[in-house]
């Protein structure tokens, strides 16, 4: 039943991803170049003028799956929340953006102003689930090795979880404004796939919410696709990496004791951040670069490897994750059960 009805939003949110770039991509070139086309142009080139807010589109994208779905499946007061909160993360990445994308600047906004927003916002939307009793301060371990139980802990430490999660989508994305760094479609594919991985352990828990929420994800990170996926035509932009990063921090706040579990679906970005971390740490101790780009996806990159075949890869990875989460989530059940 409920794949029934999650089936029609989902074709819902393509048409609408689609028709968003249609209208929205001449109207966002016109803002980036001043120069005002009607056509997209050829969807297998690219020229440069090619407008960013790609993220900006998904979220639209996601909110009419959410407000959908809420009217059709239940789970309303979780899903509102959660997009709430994705939407207060994309909009650091699309005040960046506007910067770049509109009014020229090689900078974006204050590093540590956006750090600080998206721990508040993570802060604050934990507290909310506290509120709501959806969410409980325990975590599990996996191997048997019980819970543990953060207390009054768990919204300061968990928030910072969150947080970290959506700067390693963000670099995961690109390294800061430097469109050269990005590989177009990257991030979406892999929110593509942990969405439908996420979903798929809502229903080994038996939780019809975390499954909506993992098929709307899965279905705006695929809408985005149809205009972002290299070459792209929109480009995901600041608010794209936001936007990745701040589904998967969503997902910790889908499923009580659950968390371990959610973060491996996030291996990937975290990899690559970590890649980013080391290269970072390597250069200010010898002055020498380990890796031939800032993370490991812009590594391969500058070895010549193709956008398409970073995504697979990287797409590999999050299957594998993805696994693991599948595991944890049977694992938990026979656990909670006994």
């Amino acid at each position: 039943m409920l794949w029934s009805k999650i089936s029609v939003i989902l074709a819902m949110q393509m048409v609408l991803g689609w028709a968003l770039g249609r209208v929205g991509i001449p109207l966002l070139r016109r803002l980036k170049t001043g120069r005002y086309d009607p056509y997209v142009g050829d969807r297998f080139s690219a020229d440069g003028s090619e407008p960013a807010f790609g993220g900006a589109a998904a979220l639209i994208v996601l909110t009419f799956g959410i407000s959908a779905a809420a009217a059709v499946c239940g789970g309303g007061r979780r899903l509102y929340l959660a997009c709430g909160f994705i939407a207060l993360a994309t909009l650091a990445g699309a005040v960046d953006d506007l910067l770049t994308d509109v009014f020229g600047k090689n900078y974006g906004a204050s590093a540590a102003a956006k750090l600080g927003w998206c721990y508040a916002a993570s802060f604050v939307c934990l507290l909310i689930c506290r509120r709501m009793q959806i969410i409980e301060t325990a975590v599990l371990l996996p191997f048997h090795l019980g819970t543990i139980d953060f207390g009054a802990l768990f919204c300061p430490v968990m928030a910072a979880a969150m947080t970290a999660l959506i700067y390693s989508y963000k670099y995961f994305n690109r390294f800061g404004t430097d469109g050269s760094t990005c590989a177009e479609g990257l991030c979406a594919a892999q929110i593509f796939l942990a969405g439908l991985l996420f979903a798929a352990a809502g229903g080994v828990i038996s939780d019809d919410t975390a499954q909506a929420f993992g098929y709307l994800a899965a279905g705006a990170a695929a809408s985005s696709l149809i205009w972002g996926l290299a070459p792209a035509k929109l480009r995901s932009g600041d608010s794209g990496g936001y936007f990745c990063g701040a589904v998967a921090a969503a997902m910790l706040t889908f499923c009580s004791e659950l968390e371990f579990a959610m973060l491996l679906l996030a291996l990937p970005a975290v990899t690559d951040a970590l890649c980013s971390a080391v290269q970072y740490l390597v250069y200010r101790k010898s002055r020498k670069f380990l890796l031939k780009g800032s993370s490991l996806h812009s590594h391969l990159m500058a070895k010549k490897w193709s956008t398409y075949k970073v995504i697979v890869l990287f797409s590999a990875m999050t299957a594998a994750a993805g696994a693991g989460t599948l595991a944890f989530a049977a694992y938990s059940e026979r656990i909670i059960l006994k």
